[in-house]
């Protein structure tokens, strides 16, 4: 193949960012966190001897065509300046080391997604596996990544029209084809297609993933076009594959932004993109607490990460969200959405509210009925999401942990929207759902690349705020019928009964300065977890259980969550949750 190979090998260790202060020590910390959304800058610092999170500067964006400019990143500094009363910045220049009167920071990091997802574009030909891993694989980096088989179906059967018509609207700068088992007659098919819609200019750079016969065939076509690459995938396994297009994806992410010049001031901080960081907490709290951990963030773009005692797995989809990437939640099919409204809407309706949200993509519910439809759609989205991730097959994942965006809306919605979006399930049957509410989970895996300790500390003291317990209750039978009764303790002495009927939530309130012993009784059929069958469990001592803001959820609807066909009886129902949830259908 001419040009450059992708690097294959160990690709288990990324160094991240360049440059940075090197200090003796590290008091204090400010981290520029920027994306299409928000540019904040952060400050940590030793409050009575340990590191905590001090406070938050911001410039918000206000439409789609807003950019990032010197005058935003003054304007966060600035802000968090009045915040805190100190001052972080003199003649357009972060203070670095901290001066003895305590102006300044000693280090400064960045985070974030502050120049756009890079685009890729991957072509199967054939109906082998490999093509899905290797997109798996790259969308464990920066990278918004468009795969032909999910986007139009293709089997062995190729149109030089149809994969035109999809690489314009897809407008990639990277290319990979791989051959996973089809003809020759279709890989000749796709290298015509190719050839035409790179002579635009859009596509500058192409990865082979075929025999070296076929690259070669490849290069003589597009070698004057395109920077090609190439892997023969009999020389490595498919995840050592897919692990070198993450790595590769990564540096040229990582590149992209060293050589960025739209927040100059940042170019000396130590950078982590915003993958990368959330990965290096949540592998954390994985090791720290003995927790099977999934990650869910929406914002500019979506991530999930989950890392358990089989493994970890990332799935970052950046051309998906419900802000500047609104106008992709028409993929979604409309009656998936609409079905978890608890009333009737058409689907030119839902079209209408999505296609509205694109045109103000920033914009927040300001009525019963946008609140209600933004959680539907949430639903289905993070479905989606936890489909790509492969969370399904993980059936033990026992902490939920959500970004600040789930509580734009009521605290009660978000939560039954996680429920139902991820449809947690654990051994013992008890999921924990916590909210970053700050948004510090980025930044403190940036601090974390350098100073575990520091970052330990942080989420100690400040990251993680409980929002619920919820205890699934799982089984089968007539919806109505009894599934399981209970009794509460609450550590103030006072107990309470209670019965739950099979597809039905309860809601038990715990103030968040108390714990609870719950014992459960499921009804022969019906069980919680692991436990067998009509086995009772008693969740107490270092088992007992918190509320969090929300309280304690016991979920008896069973995996996975049926709603009715029937319109007159999924609405019945959708209300009667929202009920229980105590959060208002009109």
């Amino acid at each position: 193949m001419v040009g450059r190979s992708v690097q294959m090998g160990d690709v288990s260790t990324t160094e991240y960012g360049s440059g940075g202060a090197t200090v003796a020590t590290r008091d204090s910390m400010l981290i520029l966190d920027a994306d299409r959304h928000a540019l904040r800058a952060l400050l940590f610092d030793l409050v009575d001897g340990a590191p905590r999170f001090v406070g938050e500067g911001a410039s918000q964006m206000m439409t789609a065509g807003d950019v990032f400019t010197q005058d935003r990143l003054w304007e966060a500094v600035r802000a968090l300046e009045d915040e805190t009363g100190r001052k972080i910045a003199s003649d357009n220049q972060i203070l670095i080391p901290q001066q003895a009167n305590g102006d300044g920071v000693d280090e400064l990091f960045f985070t974030g997604l502050p120049v756009p997802a890079g685009k890729a574009a991957l072509i199967a030909i054939g109906n082998g596996s490999l093509g899905r891993q290797l997109v798996r694989g790259i969308r464990q980096s920066p990278t918004v990544v468009a795969s032909a088989a999910e986007d139009l179906g293709l089997s062995s059967t190729f149109s030089t029209t149809t994969l035109g018509a999809w690489l314009r609207e897809v407008a990639p700068t990277a290319l990979i084809l791989v051959h996973d088992g089809g003809t020759s007659e279709d890989w000749d098919i796709v290298i015509e297609a190719v050839a035409d819609a790179a002579r635009d200019g859009t596509i500058t750079t192409g990865i082979v993933i075929a025999d070296d016969a076929k690259q070669q065939l490849v290069a003589q076509t597009l070698g004057g076009t395109l920077e090609l690459s190439g892997i023969d995938p009999v020389d490595y396994e498919p995840w050592e594959i897919a692990a070198a297009l993450e790595s590769e994806f990564n540096e040229q992410y990582r590149q992209r932004v060293e050589k960025s010049d739209a927040i100059p001031a940042a170019q000396s901080a130590r950078y982590v993109d915003r993958l990368h960081a959330i990965q290096s907490v949540a592998s954390f709290l994985h090791r720290r607490m003995s927790r099977n951990v999934v990650s869910l963030n929406i914002g500019d773009g979506a991530l999930v990460y989950q890392v358990s005692n089989r493994g970890s797995s990332t799935s970052f989809r950046g051309e998906r969200d419900l802000a500047l990437g609104a106008r992709s939640l028409l993929r979604i099919a409309p009656e998936r959405i609409t079905r978890w409204l608890p009333y009737r809407w058409s689907a030119e309706e839902l079209t209408e509210w999505i296609l509205n949200r694109s045109l103000r993509p920033f914009s927040r519910p300001d009525s019963t009925t946008d609140r209600l439809v933004e959680a539907a759609v949430r639903r289905e989205f993070v479905s989606d999401l936890v489909s790509d991730a492969r969370l399904g097959e993980n059936g033990n994942l026992d902490l939920v942990v959500v970004g600040p965006n789930f509580a734009d809306q009521d605290l009660e919605l978000a939560l039954l929207t996680i429920i139902d979006g991820i449809a947690p399930q654990a051994g013992e049957g008890v999921i924990t759902i916590a909210l970053d509410a700050e948004g510090l989970m980025a930044p403190i895996g940036a601090i974390s690349t350098v100073d575990p300790v520091y970052a330990r500390d942080v989420i100690d003291q400040d990251f993680l705020v409980p929002m619920a317990t919820c205890v699934v209750v799982n089984g089968e039978g007539e919806r109505g019928a009894l599934a399981v009764r209970g009794e509460m303790t609450l550590s103030s002495g006072e107990t309470q009964r209670f019965s739950v009927p099979f597809g039905n939530l309860h809601l038990l309130v715990v103030d968040e300065t108390q714990t609870a012993d719950v014992t459960l009784n499921p009804e022969p059929g019906f069980h919680i977890g692991s436990h067998q069958p009509g086995e009772s469990v008693e969740f107490s001592g270092d088992r007992t259980l918190f509320g969090g803001r929300i309280g304690i959820v016991i979920d008896a609807r069973g995996r996975p969550i049926s709603i009715p066909d029937d319109p007159e009886s999924r609405v019945t129902l959708l209300r009667a949750w929202l009920n229980d949830m105590g959060s208002a259908a009109d």
